[in-house]
């Protein structure tokens, strides 16, 4: 029942349309009301009286407006009543001496148990936004919850201009107390730098940082890819806020739409403390959103380049016995001047070439596959060193970020020689790949990166293994 008030708290006319469960939740009159109203007014005044004790039930306050009221309205009082309600009429019909309509609006508002609004309902409104706050920020929705409060109070609901008052006041303690809480996170040298970086110009594009960092991934592809970093990057080296525990997720997020829906130009004209609570925010949550867009771009690029490799893979013919080789050993089984000795030996001779160990074995497509992305290390080094540059972290040991780490550092000391006892995930698919002779020969003429193989563990499982686990650090503060 809430939700249907919520829409006429504080409304001092009636609405354009008004259902009929609406009309009978608010106008119906119990027996003690109808007994009240002959008591206290005569028949022709009853109608008015009805009307305003109804309509303080469902806003919380009088009806002022002098213009229609609502046909369905009239015809279930007056049916109440028992009294022929006309089928259109205004306030200014019903009441004719402004003095009436006052004296009705105190009875009425007497009667339901309203009063108005003493500094201890004005206390209690305020520490109600304040908790409200930790949901959101909307001025609108802040509105509405401190209507709701005075009505649960039986409150009179008072005009916009108090109701504002009240907002505005809850949404200053806030960012003062959230500000306050930056202070003590983040060093006031950080702080005074982020301005200063957000409103650079962006070369060769004509727009400053903040915009940069605003505008949305562009579609799939490599360049995306590098921008997107990019925009990491420069996240990361302005050392956004990392822990701010204190200040709820959605207020956080609603400080940063602020700051996204501001034109440029006017960021220097925000007052503070508002401006680099909104700039800190900004900063925080674009941080978590940029880091799950790298990394879903880059699990999109490391499918594109599996199923590349799936797709040159082709399957191998099977190895099938030649028919000169049956038909020889058919002609020699009937021929009874040979011996089961002699036989055995030139069956010998005649599928040597298919005894075990004897010839290589028949490829699997999922070999082809390792093997194809072993011969194109120039599709896996740009993607590593994205990888290497974004710093992934993980909670205790992991293997994977281990292995990046060796990368990195051979990256830094432009190191060309293989890794003899690499710290990488376990497994053997790659084993055979890397120490095939002629894989090992082809890497070792074209003097590859220590990417192309990390002894048992290959870069392609590196990037190919799971980010579960794995976080990445933005440098924060």
């Amino acid at each position: 029942m809430d939700s249907l008030l919520y829409a006429y708290l504080g409304s001092r006319r009636f609405p354009r349309e008004l259902s009929s469960f609406l009309v009978w939740r608010f106008f119906t009159l119990s027996s003690d009301d109808r007994l009240e109203l002959r008591r206290r007014f005569r028949s022709r005044s009853r109608l008015g009286a009805a009307l305003q004790l109804g309509f303080v039930r469902m806003t919380g306050t009088t009806l002022d407006a002098l213009d229609y009221v609502p046909r369905s309205v009239l015809g279930h009082v007056g049916e109440q009543l028992e009294m022929s309600a006309p089928e259109l009429t205004t306030l200014r019909a019903l009441y004719r001496r402004p003095m009436t309509l006052f004296l009705h609006q105190r009875w009425a508002c007497e009667y339901a148990g309203f009063h108005r609004h003493d500094a201890s309902d004005v206390t209690h409104v305020i520490d109600g936004l304040l908790a409200g706050s930790a949901v959101t920020l909307d001025r609108h929705r802040l509105a509405q919850q401190a209507r709701g409060a005075l009505y649960s109070r039986r409150c009179l609901i008072p005009g916009e201009r108090d109701i504002e008052d009240w907002v505005r006041r809850a949404v200053c303690l806030i960012e003062l107390q959230d500000r306050r809480y930056l202070d003590e996170a983040v060093p006031a040298k950080v702080r005074d730098n982020w301005l200063t970086q957000l409103m650079r110009a962006k070369y060769p594009e004509p727009m400053t940082v903040l915009e940069w960092l605003r505008r949305p991934p562009r579609k799939r592809s490599r360049k995306t890819l590098d921008e997107e970093i990019s925009k990491w990057l420069v996240i990361r080296a302005m050392t956004p806020p990392s822990s701010l525990d204190r200040i709820p997720a959605q207020r956080l997020r609603a400080y940063a739409r602020r700051m996204r829906r501001r034109r440029p130009i006017k960021v220097r004209e925000i007052a503070e403390p508002r401006r680099t609570l909104e700039i800190a925010a900004l900063l925080s949550v674009t941080a978590a959103r940029q880091s799950d867009t790298v990394l879903r771009l880059i699990e999109m690029r490391i499918a594109e380049i599996w199923s590349w490799a799936h797709a040159v893979a082709r399957p191998e013919p099977r190895h099938h016995l030649p028919e000169e080789v049956a038909c020889e050993l058919a002609r020699v089984m009937d021929d009874s001047a040979v011996s089961d000795v002699e036989y055995r030996e030139r069956s010998r001779l005649l599928l040597a070439p298919w005894r075990p160990g004897a010839r290589q074995a028949r490829r699997t497509r999922a070999a082809q596959v390792r093997e194809h992305l072993a011969a194109n290390a120039r599709r896996v080094r740009p993607l590593l060193k994205h990888v290497i540059a974004l710093d992934l972290q993980s909670v205790g040991p992991h293997a994977v970020i281990d292995a990046l780490g060796e990368l990195a550092s051979s990256y830094r000391d432009d190191c060309t020689y293989l890794f003899y006892e690499p710290r990488s995930p376990a497994g053997h698919a790659w084993t055979s790949c890397s120490k095939h002779p002629t894989l090992k020969s082809t890497h070792y003429a074209q003097a590859p990166g220590p990417e192309t193989f990390l002894g048992k563990c290959h870069p392609y499982r590196i990037i190919g293994a799971s980010f579960g686990g794995s976080w990445m650090r933005p440098g924060m503060a």
